[in-house]
């Protein structure tokens, strides 16, 4: 059995410990509020990296879904085919398989890049043959050949012909 002075020393220390402990809080509770501001920048600053981390994985899903650009034409997707009610008379079991395996084959393999997509070549147009009869010659050519030919034939006489000293 405890003495009245063990009691009492015993209820002083367990007071003094709730003293301290509320002092504690109290200390705790005034730095907590002091730290208010820059809480909420860090809170503003982890909601803003969130949104931009939403933001980079939204714009990485949109570039995964268009088609890698390999050559200077644009890869343009076949249209879906989907038969109609009345062209599905019998059960879709039975249905054939659309023929154009191939060409669904050939456009998957442009999507991923493997294939540079292209446009439709146009067929060159040929153009009418000229044809050339050798030695026949235009009228036209003729008249300036022989014009041609008459002022060299001109140039050479004067070179020939002897030049007089006039004297006066």
């Amino acid at each position: 059995k405890l003495t009245r002075a063990q009691r009492n020393k015993k209820r002083r220390a367990a007071d003094a410990a709730k003293e301290a402990e509320l002092a504690k809080a109290a200390k705790r509770q005034r730095h907590e509020l002091s730290q208010l501001g820059a809480l909420s920048k860090q809170l503003k600053r982890d909601e803003r990296e969130r949104e931009e981390a939403r933001t980079a994985a939204a714009e990485a899903r949109a570039a995964r879904a268009v088609p890698l650009r390999v050559g200077k034409e644009v890869f343009e997707d076949m249209p879906v085919q989907v038969l109609t009610e009345d062209e599905t008379h019998r059960p879709l079991r039975r249905l054939k398989p659309c023929p154009a395996v191939v060409v669904d084959r050939f456009k998957g393999l442009q999507r991923s890049g493997a294939i540079e997509p292209r446009s439709k070549r146009q067929r060159r147009r040929k153009r009418a043959t000229k044809t050339f009869i050798k030695g026949a010659k235009g009228e036209k050519e003729e008249a300036g050949h022989h014009a041609l030919q008459a002022q060299i034939a001109l140039r050479k006489a004067k070179k020939k012909a002897p030049q007089l000293a006039v004297k006066g």
